[in-house]
C-alpha cells in the first residue's frame, strides 16, 4: 500500500516521481496523434513533415490532451533523475559515468517539455485563427515553423535519449549485481544499438525506416525506468545504499 505523500521521505518521493512520469510519458507519447502505433491502427502513411502537422491539427483534442500530460510526465521525469544521482562528492568510475548519463536524460526531458508546448502552439495557433476569421493562408504558416521546430526538438530528442540511457546503464550495472545488473548491460545495448540505427536512418539515403525501429528501444527503456523508480521508493540498498528509513 502506497504511503501518504507526507509520510514519504526524499527517496520515496523521487522514486513515485520517476515511475509515474515514466508511465505517464510512454502513454502519452504512444497515443499522441502522429505517432507511428496510432499511424498502424489507422491505417494511415505519413511520410512528410507536413503530413504530421494535419493529422495534429485533425485531432486537436487529442494533441492538447496528450501534449498536456507529455509535458507533466517530463517534469515528474526529471524530478524522479533526482533519486538516480549518485550520492557524495567524487564517486567512482561508475558514478561519473551515471552522472554524464543523467545529465544526458535531463536534456532529452527538458526536449519533450519543449515538444509538448510547441504541440500546444501548433493547436492553439490554428485554432485562435479559425475563430478571428483569419484565411487558412495567413496563419498556416505559423503552424507549419512550430511543426518544423518540433522535428528539430524531436530528432534531439532521439540525440540525447539513447546515449543518455547508454551511460545510465553502464553506470549502474557497476551496483547492482546479479539479474538487475544484466538487465542494466542489456538496456545499455539496447541503447547504443538504437542510436546506431537512428544516426544512420537519420543520414543514409533509402535507411529512413531505420530510425523508427530504433524508436522501439522506447518500450525496455521505460520498463527498466519504471523498475528504477519502484526501486528507489522501496530505497533497495543496492541502489540508493543504506535505506532513510531504516
Amino acid at each position: 500500500m502506497l504511503k501518504s505523500l507526507k509520510d514519504l521521505n526524499g527517496t520515496q518521493t523521487t522514486g513515485l516521481m520517476l515511475a509515474v512520469g515514466i508511465v505517464t510519458v510512454f502513454l502519452s507519447g504512444i497515443f499522441t496523434p502522429s505517432v507511428l502505433i496510432i499511424d498502424m491502427v489507422l491505417g494511415t502513411d505519413l511520410t512528410t513533415v507536413e503530413d504530421v502537422l494535419v493529422t495534429k491539427v485533425e485531432n486537436t483534442d487529442a494533441t492538447l490532451l496528450t501534449g498536456t500530460f507529455y509535458l507533466l510526465g517530463h517534469m515528474l521525469l526529471l524530478g524522479g533523475l533526482v533519486g538516480l544521482w549518485p550520492r557524495g562528492r567524487g564517486g567512482s568510475g561508475g558514478d561519473a559515468v551515471t552522472r554524464a548519463g543523467l545529465l544526458t536524460v535531463g536534456i532529452s526531458a527538458v526536449a519533450g517539455i519543449a515538444s509538448a508546448l510547441l504541440d500546444w502552439a501548433i493547436v492553439l495557433s490554428v485554432r485562435i485563427s479559425d475563430a478571428a476569421g483569419f484565411a487558412f493562408e495567413e496563419y498556416w504558416p505559423f503552424a507549419q515553423n512550430f511543426n518544423a521546430m518540433d522535428a528539430a526538438v524531436q530528432f534531439s530528442i532521439l540525440m540525447t535519449i539513447y546515449p543518455g540511457y547508454l551511460f545510465v546503464g553502464c553506470g549502474l550495472a557497476r551496483r547492482f549485481t546479479g539479474w538487475r545488473k544484466s538487465a542494466a548491460m542489456g538496456i545499455a545495448l539496447i541503447s547504443l544499438v538504437a542510436l546506431v540505427l537512428a544516426l544512420i536512418g537519420i543520414n543514409a539515403d533509402g535507411a529512413e525506416a531505420l530510425t523508427s525501429i530504433s524508436s522501439i528501444a522506447i518500450f525496455p527503456i521505460s520498463f527498466w525506468v519504471f523498475a528504477l523508480g519502484v526501486w528507489l521508493y522501496r530505497e533497495d540498498p543496492e541502489l540508493v545504499g543504506e535505506p532513510a528509513s531504516a
